[in-house]
């Protein structure tokens, strides 16, 4: 019986292989059919538990369309998680952090009067690390 990687595509007819020699996955990775490796994919993703899986196997067997719909809304709700995903990683890309100590509550201040220096200088911004106290140029 051919079993096929749900990861890479790789099609073996053995079945004491554990281990897709092709992609190296330590995990179990084969279904029984390409038709399968879809809604494995989901299943891996953690959209849902293996009893889904199961019912989702058993609808495709009674009811092929009704299958294909909702494993299209499967495939929807994954991709709309990817994307919320990618936002909050870029969203946290973009805040600021302080380069000492990393925290990210960040106040701007303008530079004050120096003894020193008088008032050259005091109209440039600063950012201030309001957890260890360091300054720097934005």
């Amino acid at each position: 019986m051919k079993r096929y990687c749900y990861v890479c595509g790789y099609e073996t007819e053995d079945d004491s292989i554990i281990e897709c020699p092709d992609c190296l996955c330590s995990k179990d990775v084969f279904v029984k059919s390409k038709d399968e490796i879809p809604l494995r994919q989901l299943l891996d993703f953690n959209l849902f538990d293996k009893s889904v899986y199961n019912s989702m196997l058993e609808l495709k067997e009674k009811d092929p369309i009704e299958y294909q719909i909702k494993l299209k809304k499967f495939q929807l709700l994954r991709e709309q998680q990817k994307q919320a995903q990618q936002q909050a990683r870029q969203a946290q890309k973009s805040q600021i952090k302080c380069p000492r100590c990393g925290a990210t509550s960040i106040a701007t201040v303008n530079r004050g009067f120096s003894f020193w220096t008088g008032f050259l200088g005091s109209g440039s911004p600063r950012n201030v690390c309001q957890k260890c106290g360091h300054k720097w140029k934005p």
